[in-house]
């Protein structure tokens, strides 16, 4: 299809997100793993520990900084693939109240991706020389084509019809995942997605990280639990999130208690514990450092930005 195409998908995208979206922020959807954004200001959007995602960018144009990926600038009819859950910030490059940025962000699904992988195994196949340095990390930014594109304004509009949802949005979210497979994102993905690989290893330890960062986590634990040795999975760690494991650990545990602390759920001490730690006076410090304002300031949201 031609660009004229997609450009076309992308007129009708906007109007429904508009119609959607009244004003800056971002939704949860209707549909399970999808969120809808919008931001009307330029400047920076906060940080946070994202799990997994495509990001479609629908209007305007975005720069994301991955930790152990380095630094994505994309626009209107590009995505954003991050395969791996990792810390990140972003900040808006060109948007207006009359142009606001808009955007669609999916988790990314790796049991529809194993799925469309054991039916057609063949995309398991990699030609030489598939990572480029186009491709940094555990990230990439790709061309939406006009497949790809229709198949996440069907989304859009999907969850207008709340009563379709249950059957339409696992094929639709399916078609999104298989196209992601047929772009030049289809190694990166796929090491991520397939057991036994290096980075599918270490994208499980991650997960296991954000899932548990409640409890006391240590690094030989987690290293087992993806057969490795303690010191080779530190390296792999590193060199692929960007931070070590115990600094990823302490990230989810502050990003969530600044969650916490924004909806005002108890006392900082109370949400310190919550969190995983064991020392609420280590945990400001560590907060304060983190965010640039006392847990304490934070409470009810003074002074934090809501990241979107």
């Amino acid at each position: 299809m031609a660009l004229q195409d997609v450009e076309q998908v992308l007129i009708k995208a906007q109007a429904m997100l508009m119609q959607q979206l009244p004003a800056q922020g971002q939704v949860q959807t209707a549909v399970a793993g999808m969120s809808f954004g919008r931001c009307d200001k330029v400047g920076s959007l906060g940080s946070c520990v994202s799990d997994s995602f495509i990001s479609f960018l629908v209007q305007g144009s975005k720069e994301t900084v991955l930790s152990g990926s380095g630094t994505f600038n994309y626009h209107a009819g590009q995505c954003l693939i991050s395969a791996l859950s990792s810390p990140s910030s972003g900040s808006t490059m060109s948007c207006t109240v009359t142009n606001p940025m808009l955007y669609v962000s999916l988790n990314l699904n790796f049991s529809i991706i194993d799925d469309i992988l054991r039916q057609d195994p063949s995309l398991r196949r990699m030609p030489a020389g598939a990572y480029s340095d186009t491709i940094m990390g555990s990230a990439c930014v790709i061309d939406a084509d006009y497949n790809l594109a229709t198949a996440f304004l069907k989304l859009i509009e999907l969850n207008q019809k709340p009563e379709r949802i249950g059957i339409l949005s696992p094929l639709f979210l399916t078609e999104i995942h298989y196209y992601a497979l047929l772009s030049r994102a289809r190694p990166l993905i796929v090491e991520y997605a397939s057991g036994g690989g290096l980075r599918h290893q270490i994208a499980r330890a991650a997960a296991y990280l954000k899932d548990n960062y409640c409890k006391p986590v240590f690094v030989e634990d987690v290293a087992a639990l993806v057969n490795m040795a303690p010191s080779t999975f530190f390296r792999h760690f590193k060199d692929l999130v960007g931070v070590t494991p115990m600094q990823y650990l302490k990230q989810i545990r502050l990003h969530n208690a600044r969650t916490m602390l924004l909806h005002d759920e108890d006392s900082v001490s109370a949400v310190a514990y919550k969190v995983g730690y064991e020392s609420p006076s280590q945990f400001s410090r560590d907060y304060k450092r983190l965010f640039g304002l006392s847990p304490t300031s934070s409470q009810g949201g003074i002074g934090i930005s809501r990241s979107f």
